[in-house]
């Protein structure tokens, strides 16, 4: 038994000590009371200093806020316990008809303290005070259906509230904004809102009742008018707007007053968009996902109230083939003009453009319908302006797709215009061979010597020349001299401070290729790695025209070895090379065969060989006064037969025209061309094509065979001209 009793009064001594536990984790984890504010129906938001005067019944409506949640919310009148409420949203409505309303014989209204206190979990309270008079003789307004706060749209809105006076009334109005809605002569205390006349935002509905002893009550609530729908904006689209790339549709919507219910976006009556409840996501619209032609966009938001807003955009789906772009510079202003000529595989035309200086950017549409996948070629056609003649530059890139040609990028090129001085020389004499030229620069000597610098595009040059002469000297047969800053400085040119220091002498076997003739080389030095990625070059080396360099099996040259970088083109009769480096050893020549027979405008190709990418061809026209630039660059590893484009009557001013409409041209000679870095046409169009790169300034390695002109070598891809 003592056992038992024992063992009673642990436990009792345990549970005792928890619930101490609780309520001191109570108090110290919540200490802080809540947060609690009240206004009174029909009242405007009062001060608690100021005295407002009340029937025998009132409406208060608490607002209050805990972190830890409320208990209860209760109503005193001078400390006197009047209503309670334990459930959110807190509203305590008061009988205060027994209450008095005067004192004695002042007859004046007597000041009773309204508290309202709330009480939060953890017991902590607050509370809030307002002074009121109580006159029992004042018409007594309440029952409105009409809440502070509420919402409203449209013209029929019906608030119903009841009115009774212990004498009599003589008067009942309603205002909105002060302005006289109704005046009841009867019972019916029903009313109808028309929110269409009134402004969306804050309004104060207000009635008035006067009893026969002209007492006056007064209830006022304020209401929320909303008559308009959801603001819809969508910037990635806009009225006439062509839809040909990847379209990101993100629509940002607002609603003052209402809560959003329903959005939608649809495109020629197919829902592509659906939100709400949720928001509403990006949404990545493909135009090839839909026809050719108009488009229109409809949007559609709807609030809570049916406020519904619609926006209607017409667009134009159009298939993109590829952007021009043109920098500043590129539109000289010798051209007669510019065209962009697009066309079939079999030389018909799609579309074309002509351009007008100040164009920055140009957009070549198909009229149709037009595959990703299908091929087209395209032309850029210049005819200059040279005075008594016109010189026309023509290149045409076929076998593009619009997913292999997004775009082309001109630079202007290199300016024909320049500046010339001379500086004084020592100790030359006539017949000395001796001169310099790099990018943008070249220095001759002519009895005086000259430094020539040209103006134009990118306006880069080095910061030194280097000076080379030839056979100057006795068993000297290369030497050079630096001159630092001959662009500015003053200086004079001595023949005696020109050196061999640090010249190689080197050569090119060819004993392993067979019929070794027509060699040439050249070789270029860069001071730096900025230079070399400029191409702000030196030439250091050429022989293109003096086949003396060559003897027997070999090709020797010479080259001052302080350069940073080098590069170089050798050619060995129909075949090429530009490299990053000094020249090799030996070289190896691809065993390629160009082939072709031209039936007119039809050219029929007959190439055999592995491991080349491009081909081109080279036409010259019949019939024509100047000089003309006539290129043609296809896929080599897939053309069996190619066509010449049809000019449209609309170029029939090109001075070319007569010849094309007569088909006067024919291939002059032909090449393939192999990269190290480039094994796919698509990668040519890529690096070379699309950024209007040379292929020397994209590739480490370019191998070419000529078939026809071996004089015709060319690292350029076409349409460039210097």
């Amino acid at each position: 038994m003592v056992k038992h009793l024992l063992y009673v009064l642990i436990i009792f001594i345990f549970i005792s000590c928890s619930n101490d536990t609780e309520d001191s984790h109570k108090s110290e984890f919540d200490i802080i009371a809540p947060k609690v504010e009240f206004t009174i129906a029909g009242f405007q938001q009062t001060k608690p200093t100021e005295t407002i005067v009340v029937s025998n019944k009132i409406e208060v409506n608490i607002d209050v806020k805990d972190v830890g949640g409320i208990a209860k919310t209760e109503a005193f009148i001078n400390n006197e316990k009047v209503g309670e409420d334990i459930t959110a949203p807190y509203q305590i409505i008061i009988d205060i008809s027994s209450f008095t309303s005067k004192i004695g014989a002042t007859n004046k209204l007597k000041n009773y303290k309204l508290k309202i206190t709330a009480t939060d979990n953890s017991g902590n309270i607050a509370s809030q005070e307002q002074t009121i008079n109580i006159d029992n003789e004042l018409p007594v307004i309440n029952e409105v259906t009409l809440k502070t706060g509420t919402i409203i749209s449209g013209e029929d809105n019906t608030v119903v509230f009841s009115v009774y006076d212990n004498e009599g009334l003589s008067s009942i109005k309603t205002f909105v904004n002060n302005n006289l809605l109704s005046d009841i002569k009867d019972d019916n205390y029903t009313v109808a809102l028309n929110t269409l006349a009134l402004e969306d935002g804050e309004n104060i509905f207000k009635i008035e009742a006067l009893d026969e002893a002209e007492n006056i009550a007064v209830y006022e609530v304020n209401f929320i008018s909303d008559n308009t729908g959801p603001e819809i904006k969508l910037e990635s689209i806009s009225e006439g707007k062509i839809l040909d790339t990847l379209l990101l549709l993100e629509p940002s919507l607002s609603d003052d007053f209402s809560e959003i219910v329903d959005f939608k976006i649809s495109l020629n009556d197919v829902i592509i968009m659906e939100a709400y409840p949720d928001q509403p996501k990006p949404l990545e619209i493909n135009p090839d996902d839909f026809a050719v032609g108009d488009a229109i966009f409809i949007l559609t938001a709807t609030d809570k109230l049916n406020n519904t807003t619609t926006i209607e955009i017409n667009t134009k789906i159009l298939r993109r083939l590829f952007t021009v772009q043109m920098d500043e510079g590129f539109l000289e202003n010798t051209w007669r003009s510019f065209w962009v000529l697009v066309s079939e595989m079999d030389g018909s035309p799609i579309t074309y453009y002509s351009a007008e200086v100040g164009d920055k950017q140009v957009v070549m549409h198909a009229p149709d319908e037009f595959p990703p996948n299908k091929e087209y070629m395209v032309s850029f056609i210049a005819d200059e302006n040279r005075g008594s003649w016109i010189d026309t530059d023509m290149t045409v890139v076929q076998n593009l797709t619009r997913e292999n040609f997004e775009f082309i990028h001109f630079t202007p090129p290199y300016g024909s215009n320049y500046s010339l001085k001379s500086v004084n020389t020592i100790d030359f004499e006539e017949a000395d061979n001796v001169s310099a030229k790099g990018r943008n620069f070249q220095i001759y000597y002519d009895q005086i010597m000259n430094i020539v610098q040209y103006q134009g595009y990118k306006q880069q040059f080095p910061e030194n020349a280097y000076l080379i002469g030839t056979d100057l000297f006795k068993d000297m047969p290369y030497s050079y001299i630096k001159i630092e800053n001959p662009w500015d400085a003053d200086f004079n040119i001595n023949k005696n401070d020109f050196h061999n220091t640090l010249v190689k002498t080197e050569s090119i076997s060819l004993n392993n290729i067979i019929g070794n003739t027509n060699s040439a080389l050249e070789i270029w030095g860069y001071e730096s790695e900025d230079d070399f990625d400029n191409d702000i070059y030196h030439e250091l080396f050429t022989n293109l025209n003096r086949q003396e360099q060559q003897f027997g099996n070999q090709v020797t040259y010479y080259y001052p070895d302080i350069f940073s970088k080098y590069k170089h083109h050798f050619r060995l009769n129909q075949y090429n090379t530009i490299r990053e480096g000094k020249p090799l050893l030996e070289y190896t020549i691809p065993n390629w065969l160009i082939g072709y027979t031209q039936n007119k405008s039809e050219i029929i190709l007959k190439n055999a060989g592995d491991g080349h990418t491009v081909g081109r061809l080279y036409l010259t026209f019949g019939n024509t006064v100047g000089y003309q630039s006539f290129n043609v660059i296809y896929d080599s590893s897939k053309s069996n037969s190619l066509y010449i484009p049809q000019l449209p009557e609309v170029m029939s001013s090109l001075s070319i025209y007569n010849s094309f409409e007569n088909e006067l041209f024919e291939v002059d000679y032909s090449d393939l061309s192999s990269f190290d870095n480039i094994s796919t046409y698509d990668e040519y169009i890529q690096k070379v094509i699309q950024p209007y790169k040379e292929h020397y300034e994209t590739s480490k390695i370019t191998d070419n065979i000529i078939d026809g002109n071996i004089f015709g070598i060319s690292g350029n891809w076409g349409f460039k001209h210097n």
